[in-house]
């Protein structure tokens, strides 16, 4: 009935009202570059980077900047039926992760069925993020730190080995 169609695409346009206030710049109505303005579902841009509070971004120079961008396109009776989602240029994120997390949001995308939940995958992503938010050069520092330490230890070993040998052989000959 009209009445439901009307209802969707306020609900739509409501949250996308919500996710552009919260996100701001980092927010995109793709529908914006349409050439043609036909009426047609939200489809956005989001680029997401791990939660942190206020106080943490001055720290967080330091860190190799894990970010994502959470395309999503909306079908007409949207929340009754879930988004389609796509994650795209993954920074500092592998493949293998990026795989996980998009099947990880179209699972809650669709337990939520029914409740808008743009907001929820937002911060299901973000959390994701944070949680994999390694930089990955001490993680690489460390491994070359330890095989250098490996290796220094086994040159010992073998360093000790010969001299006992030698020694024995010292022995033999006196």
């Amino acid at each position: 009935s009209q009445m439901e169609v009307q209802s969707y695409e306020e609900r739509q346009e409501d949250e996308l009202e919500f996710l552009q206030c919260v996100f701001m710049n980092d927010f995109e109505d793709l529908r914006k570059k349409d050439s043609f303005k036909i009426k047609r579902p939200p489809e956005i841009m989001i680029l997401l980077t791990p939660q942190k509070s206020i106080g943490a971004s001055l720290q967080n120079i330091q860190r190799v900047q894990v970010s994502i961008k959470l395309h999503a396109k909306y079908t007409t009776d949207y929340p009754d039926s879930p988004p389609d989602l796509q994650l795209l240029d993954a920074q500092c994120l592998s493949e293998d992760l990026v795989k996980d997390l998009l099947k990880e949001i179209n699972e809650l995308a669709q337990e939520r069925v029914g409740e808008v939940m743009m907001l929820e995958i937002v911060q299901h992503v973000q959390a994701f993020l944070h949680k994999h938010e390694r930089p990955p050069v001490s993680l690489y520092e460390e491994m070359v730190k330890r095989r250098c330490k490996e290796a220094e230890e086994e040159r010992k070993k073998k360093q000790k080995e010969i001299e006992i040998r030698l020694e024995q052989e010292q022995r033999q000959i006196e």
